[in-house]
Order: C-alpha cells, then sequence, then structure tokens
C-alpha cells in the first residue's frame, strides 16, 4: 500500500463505510408507532422524508422520548446524511441505556454512538469512540458495527492482526453470505492488514507523522530552503543523495501563473510500492528548482534512496496540499539508477485527472 493511501486511510474508509455500512441494516429494531406519529404530523403540508424526520425530533425534544425512538432518530439522520444530528440522537440514546441497563443492550448503542462519533469527527476513533467499540467487542464480540470500526481502529493503531481477525469476524456474520460493495470492501481491507503484519509495518499514524516531519513546514513559514545542488558535488553517492532539478512544461506554466501551491518532490520505489524513500515539500512559485533528495529525507529510517537499485522521482504541484494525488494535480516523474551521476531532470507535464 502507498503511503498516500495510509495518509488519508481514515477518510477514504469513511467515505467508503458510509453509504455502505452506516446505512446497512444491522438491526431490525424500529418504532413504528413513533415514526407513524411524526409522520401523520407531517403529512398534512405535503412533507417529504426530511420534514418527517425533523418533525419526530421536534416531537423527541418537546415531550422525550424512549430509547428506541432516540435510535430511530439517529437512524433517520443518517439516511439523510445528517452525521450531525444522528450523533445527537445516539448520544442521548447512550445517555438512557448507560444507566443500569443490560450490558448487551449497552453494547449496542456504544456501538452506535461511536460510529457517529467518527463520522462526525475521525479522530474519535483513537479516542473516546475507540474505547466505546472496544468495550462494546468485550460484550458483544459479534456486533457487525463494532467489528467493522474496531478493526479500523486496532489497523490504524498498527495491531494488523486484530483488525484483520474482526474483520474475518464480520465476513463470516450471515449478513455478508451474499456478495455485495460491503464484502468486497471487508475482503479488501483484511487482504490490506494480512500483507502490512507480514511486513511488519508501523501504524498509519507514525507514517503520516514521519512524512509531515520529511515534508517540513510550508515555505514562507520560517523554513530554511532545501540545500540546491553545490557546485563540483557528486549527484549521487553510498549516503543515499540524489540532486533533482524541476522544471514546468511551457503547456501548463499558463495553469500556475497567478497560484502558489504545494510542491511534492519525491522519491520512491519504481510501481509505487511502499512508503516513499525520501520526501520534500517546497512552493511551486520556486519553480524551476534545484534541491536535493537524500536519506535524511526519508519517512522510515533505514529504507531511504540507499536502500534501493532503481529510483523513481515524482514531482507533483498539489492543489489540494495533500500527499496523496487529486485530479487536476500537475505531475512528472523520471526513473533512475540510486547511484545517479549527475543532475536529474524532472519536468512535470501531466495532468492527474
Amino acid at each position: 500500500m502507498t503511503a498516500g493511501v495510509l495518509l488519508v486511510l481514515v477518510p477514504v474508509i469513511v467515505l467508503l463505510s458510509y453509504p455502505r455500512l452506516s446505512n446497512f441494516d444491522w438491526s431490525t429494531a424500529r418504532t413504528a408507532q413513533t415514526m407513524r406519529a411524526a409522520a401523520e404530523d407531517a403529512a398534512a403540508s405535503g412533507a417529504g422524508e426530511a420534514d418527517i424526520v425533523e418533525a419526530l425530533a421536534q416531537r423527541l425534544r418537546s415531550n422525550g422520548g424512549s430509547l428506541e425512538e432516540w435510535r430511530l432518530l439517529g437512524r433517520s439522520y443518517f439516511n439523510l446524511g445528517r452525521v450531525d444530528g444522528a450523533e445527537q440522537a445516539f448520544r442521548e440514546a447512550y445517555r438512557q441505556v448507560a444507566v443500569g441497563a443490560d450490558a448487551q443492550l449497552t453494547a449496542d448503542v456504544a456501538a452506535e454512538y461511536a460510529e457517529a462519533m467518527i463520522l462526525s469527527d475521525q479522530r474519535t476513533l483513537l479516542g473516546e469512540a475507540g474505547d466505546l467499540l472496544e468495550r462494546s467487542l468485550d460484550t458483544l464480540p459479534n456486533n457487525p458495527r463494532a467489528l467493522w470500526w474496531g478493526g479500523l481502529g486496532a489497523f490504524e493503531r498498527g495491531e494488523y492482526g486484530t483488525a484483520q481477525g474482526r474483520w474475518e469476524r464480520l465476513l463470516a456474520a450471515p449478513q455478508m453470505a451474499e456478495p455485495s460493495q460491503m464484502r468486497e470492501v471487508l475482503e479488501q481491507r483484511i487482504a490490506m492488514a494480512s500483507q502490512l503484519a507480514a511486513r511488519n509495518a508501523p501504524p498509519p499514524a507514525q507514517i503520516r507523522e514521519a512524512m509531515t516531519a520529511a515534508s517540513g513546514p510550508e515555505a514562507g513559514e520560517g523554513a530554511s530552503p532545501s540545500k540546491a545542488s553545490p557546485q563540483g558535488a557528486e549527484a549521487g553517492d553510498a549516503s543515499g543523495r540524489l540532486q533533482v532539478r524541476v522544471e514546468l512544461a511551457q503547456s501548463l506554466r499558463e495553469q500556475l501563473a497567478e497560484q502558489d501551491q504545494v510542491l511534492f518532490v519525491i522519491a520512491r520505489t519504481p510501481g509505487g510500492g511502499g512508503p516513499p524513500l525520501a520526501v520534500v515539500r517546497r512552493r511551486s512559485s520556486e519553480l524551476p528548482i534545484e534541491l536535493e533528495l537524500s536519506d535524511a529525507n526519508a519517512m522510515i529510517p533505514g529504507r531511504g534512496i540507499s536502500s534501493a537499485n532503481e529510483v523513481e522521482v515524482v514531482a507533483r504541484v498539489s492543489a489540494s496540499g495533500n500527499a496523496m494525488a487529486s485530479p487536476g494535480d500537475l505531475w512528472g516523474s523520471q526513473q533512475v539508477s540510486a547511484s545517479e551521476g549527475e543532475i536529474i531532470t524532472v519536468t512535470i507535464d501531466q495532468v492527474t485527472r
């Protein structure tokens, strides 16, 4: 898996899981009477689904509601894509169930609340929501929702074996018996966890921190410029150093004429497998630019340019400022020997589609 995927792993998982898992009918529990009453309140004015849900929310806020009514409201908000409303509804449901309720019911509601928190703020996966999921799995080790998100939490912590085990249990659940997009997603995540476990890969969070450290602060914010190619210096040697000149093709210059965007210069193994061997971040306004890529810019100690025989040098202007390629980014690449003895010229002449 590329470092770019690791960098944005949580957002990608969230985007994949929301339409495929959050709306999945893990539980058949419904409070039909409450929904019918809310629908009758809104029907006279020709209300649609969103109006009916808001009528239900207003009823519960004004008159109070039962545990199942708040859960129903949370699920209804999920169906509308209203993650903020879902989080508030499940928070109230969890508040009610947490007071002397059955342990299994508490664990089930805790998983719902944790999911809503994660979708509202991904950082909670490794915080409060993650703790709720672990407690939920202690009581309900086969709860599908807790297995999915608990597996993702384990994955983020670098506990790839635990993540794989949880996702395999979910894959074996009755809900997953038939082929579906959810099943495909699970199979992909299981394979990914297995590969990273075999490589003893560091946690994704550690890789992201390493990328941030390797990239350094933005130009103009106190960062010292990367060292340019010194006169008479040899470009490649045993210490793992490459001197790179990055240019922008004439055909693309108009696109950056009045813009100043992030420029990533990355050394990686050809084909992009594994984390980059070196990363430097500058600004597109500096183009054309000469800089040095070396083992000092490695994301993972011991896995720098000197550890490879062939290197692909990629220069990319990122409109979003993210390390992962996005549509509209400008880029170019050049594959060279890791011991190249002259300045490597990379021309940015392509556009990511």
